[in-house]
């Protein structure tokens, strides 16, 4: 089983294991951020791209989502499903690994706009973490 933190910040972003999924979840590509962390903070430019300063800091909120695969500070994902809701609203169900750990996770989250979306776990949706987009 993934640790707990693992698996939240991961949970939080999705793209589907094949082009018809990930065209669902389009809008998601790219390098997000928890709305109280500074991009700057957590990601550094490397070829008109961005990626981890230091993936492995206990402070890392950051995600990279790059077609089915969803990278964050402890483990790597790669979205199986994706049921598609009203409203913005996705259910992604994904494998998720860590370097000695694997397994399974269903989280929800929701598309607020272009640069925002909010994650929630399935069984609490009241409870909601808001990500923002960091630009290259």
């Amino acid at each position: 089983m993934l640790n707990n933190r693992s698996v939240l910040v991961l949970a939080a972003m999705a793209a589907s294991a094949t082009l018809a999924h990930a065209a669902s979840l389009e809008a998601l590509q790219g390098a997000w951020v928890e709305v109280q962390s500074e991009c700057g903070d957590i990601f550094e430019g490397q070829g008109g791209e961005l990626a981890f300063r230091d993936k492995g800091s206990s402070l890392n909120t950051g995600l990279i989502i790059s077609g089915s695969r969803i990278e964050g500070p402890n483990a790597t994902c790669t979205a199986e499903r994706v049921h598609e809701g009203d409203q913005g609203l996705m259910t992604v169900l994904m494998t998720c690994a860590t370097q000695i750990m694997s397994g399974g996770i269903s989280t929800s989250f929701r598309v607020i706009d272009a640069d925002h979306f909010e994650r929630y776990e399935n069984a609490f949706p009241d409870i909601a973490v808001r990500y923002q987009r960091c630009e290259p």
